[in-house]
């Protein structure tokens, strides 16, 4: 059966990949933990081992008019 993981480093989400979970087939490279993830989750998410936080999106800049 395939399922969605969370392709995780350092905490960071840095891809989302559908995967069986066979590691004869493919193993994440070195430092990638897979983590079977909810379809919201993607890349910038975090993971502290318990819970997914999403990313903080900054607020696009206000443009000042010339006075």
């Amino acid at each position: 059966m395939v399922i969605r993981y969370a392709m995780v480093k350092n905490g960071v989400v840095e891809n989302v990949s559908l995967w069986d979970g066979d590691t004869n087939k493919w193993q994440p490279p070195e430092g990638i933990t897979c983590i079977p993830a909810p379809d919201e989750i993607g890349i910038g998410w975090t993971w502290d081992g318990s819970n997914w936080t999403a990313p903080v999106i900054p607020e696009p800049p206000v443009e000042e008019t010339p006075a």
